[in-house]
């Protein structure tokens, strides 16, 4: 394992490259795969106090001893770019966005996505993660609203039973210290899942909780309710799900 690193208070930067043999073992870190190599660069840049942008890029292979009687291979590449603003008492705004790609390729054919191997006929797929989060902080109450938009694509169209899909969702907090002993927090989130098949998946949820503290540091009251919607439509049928929970 090789390491590079760059520490500044404007800019921080990491480079790592590993390889693992077949017959590596560590009883210090026990959980390290073997078999396997990749590399991984991250780092940040602040170009005002109350701006920052990072960023990471991840790849790695297993199963790379050609001696070994391996019969497939995969290969996963990882990314990820962010910035966040943060100005003195002003709403606080981050955005970030990430990828995962995974790839299987079958050794014993050395050709890709051919079906006949548990990893080509599995692991083919890549999916992407957009969010944004908008937050606002005050000495009594916080204020903080988010939203994600996740897509999923399966790359092995080799089956039947392959899955496609997008999911956004939108949720949104508040909290707010009625006293020095009371508070209370609201939340509320709204979720849209559309599959290849052409199924719509929308669910709704909202809770509220009320904190005291009878007795400081002996009695605390917590008063907790959630309600929740799921509505499932096809192309033939609906499906309709209400959970009220206390």
């Amino acid at each position: 394992r090789a390491t590079l690193s760059y520490a500044k208070p404007a800019l921080n930067m990491n480079a790592n490259y590993y390889l693992s043999g077949p017959g590596y073992w560590s009883f210090a870190n026990p959980s390290v795969y073997r078999d396997r190599k990749g590399y991984d660069i991250s780092g940040m840049v602040r170009p005002l106090s109350f701006l920052s942008v990072n960023g990471m890029y991840n790849s790695m292979n297993d199963n790379i001893d050609p001696e070994k009687n391996r019969t497939s291979r995969v290969s996963q590449k990882i990314m990820s770019l962010g910035t966040s603003f943060a100005y003195r008492t002003f709403p606080s705004l981050s955005v970030s966005y990430s990828a995962n790609t995974q790839f299987g390729e079958e050794l014993s054919t050395g050709t890709a996505n051919s079906g006949g191997g548990w990893a080509a006929s599995n692991l083919n797929n890549e999916m992407s993660v957009k969010a944004a989060n908008l937050s606002y902080r005050r000495i009594a109450w916080n204020l903080g609203l988010t939203y994600q938009l996740i897509e999923f694509s399966d790359l092995t169209k080799n089956t039947t039973n392959y899955s496609n899909y997008s999911q956004n969702g939108i949720s949104l907090s508040y909290s707010h210290r009625l006293s020095s002993r009371v508070s209370a927090r609201f939340g509320a989130s709204n979720n849209v899942k559309e599959d290849r098949d052409g199924s719509r998946t929308t669910s709704n949820s909202a809770s509220i909780n009320l904190l005291a503290s009878v007795i400081p540091s002996r009695f605390n009251l917590n008063i907790f309710s959630s309600y929740g919607t799921n509505l499932t439509e096809k192309k033939d049928a609906e499906i309709d799900q209400w959970i009220l929970n206390h």
